[in-house]
């Protein structure tokens, strides 16, 4: 799957088991709420269990439950704990999200998937998020900014992008900070200076 099916599907409503970035549709927004429905396990800190009975729980207030699962697809032994346990997730209510680190799975090669893709292409959505390119960061960059009622300058948007790298989740907390920076200056635009 593709990034723009995976968000051609979110645009459908969400259901059953995504890899990607979903959290902003399955959560309500309200932080009381999203607490009892929301679960972030990674592999250094939590172990089997913890995913076990994040999967398990049901939704509190809301009608589901975002279970995210940080986890270097190469421990191929917890790999395959965390792969039977989301097989048998209730996707009635239960949103499983699996991240993994750039370089952190191997998804085999052009026609032939390795062992733990086929197995997760059996019960789940699988998507690669490629690096972007400049020109879609910077206009990732651009919608993000004008949330805040701000541009940016293609020199500002590319010195972002050599400063901070092409990591989303950096990215996206580093473009957070530069708003509110700006607008707690009274500036429209992002420039240079700024960054």
């Amino acid at each position: 799957m593709t990034v723009n099916e995976l968000v051609a599907e979110l645009k459908k409503g969400v259901f059953g088991k995504y890899v990607g970035r979903i959290r902003k549709s399955v959560l309500s927004g309200d932080d009381t709420v999203d607490s009892f429905n929301h679960y972030v396990i990674k592999e250094e800190d939590g172990d089997v269990s913890d995913i076990d009975a994040a999967l398990t729980s049901p939704p509190m207030m809301a009608e589901r439950t975002l279970v995210e699962i940080y986890w270097d697809v190469k421990n191929s032994k917890f790999g395959e704990k965390v792969l039977e346990l989301i097989e048998f997730a209730d996707t009635d209510f239960t949103v499983v999200l699996l991240v993994c680190p750039d370089g952190g799975f191997d998804g085999g090669k052009k026609n032939k998937p390795s062992k733990m893709l086929a197995k997760a292409e059996k019960f789940a959505k699988v998507c690669a998020f490629e690096a972007q390119t400049p020109a879609e960061l910077r206009r990732f960059m651009a919608r993000r900014f004008s949330t805040e009622g701000l541009s940016v300058t293609t020199q500002a948007a590319d010195f972002i992008i050599e400063y901070c790298g092409r990591d989303m989740s950096l990215l996206s907390m580093e473009l957070d900070k530069m708003a509110a920076a700006a607008v707690s200056r009274g500036m429209s635009e992002i420039r240079e200076e700024l960054v």
